[in-house]
């Protein structure tokens, strides 16, 4: 969401659907199978919300680990609720549109593009960078802006806009 071009999430990942292996292959799925099984939307049926049917009545079962999307919603701290967040800082952020530059800088992995600097640390240790003042318009695990430096913990990623 922050580097150039468009996002991708596969239908599911956003609620941390994964492949299911060992379904038979339909339609030529083969090994893709399990990764196209039916959202679940909410608890209100046995299929989840996809269908009045049972589960195991549809094209394809639902996920049975996968957690819905109704409590996906409900979690500030889920993974759907944080690609929303993204999208939000993406659609706002004139910088991180598509044609906008991309700038490598140090760190473990952070660029610059326009005003926006984005530090990710996958990393166990902190990580640093200088940036100007501005402000912070993201960020995920232990990071901040103190100063004139953005820092995060292990483990953690910042989106920050220049004055």
């Amino acid at each position: 969401f922050t580097i150039p071009g468009v996002p991708f999430v596969f239908a599911g990942d956003e609620c941390e659907q994964t492949t299911v292996r060992g379904y038979p292959s339909k339609d030529g799925g083969y090994q893709r199978t399990g990764a196209r099984l039916s959202m679940k939307w909410d608890e209100s049926t046995p299929s989840f919300g996809f269908s009045t049917r049972a589960s195991a009545d549809c094209y394809l079962p639902t996920c049975p680990e996968t957690r819905t999307v109704e409590r996906c919603e409900k979690d500030p701290a889920s993974l759907l609720n944080f690609i929303r967040q993204l999208n939000a800082v993406r659609s706002s952020d004139p910088d991180l549109t598509a044609h906008e530059g991309f700038e490598l800088l140090s760190a473990p992995l952070s660029f610059r593009r326009g005003k926006t600097v984005v530090l990710i640390n996958l990393k166990d240790e902190e990580a640093s960078l200088p940036v100007g003042s501005g402000r912070v318009l993201l960020q995920v695990g232990e990071a901040e802006f103190t100063g004139n430096t953005i820092r995060c913990g292990g483990h953690s990623g910042i989106v920050f806009q220049e004055d």
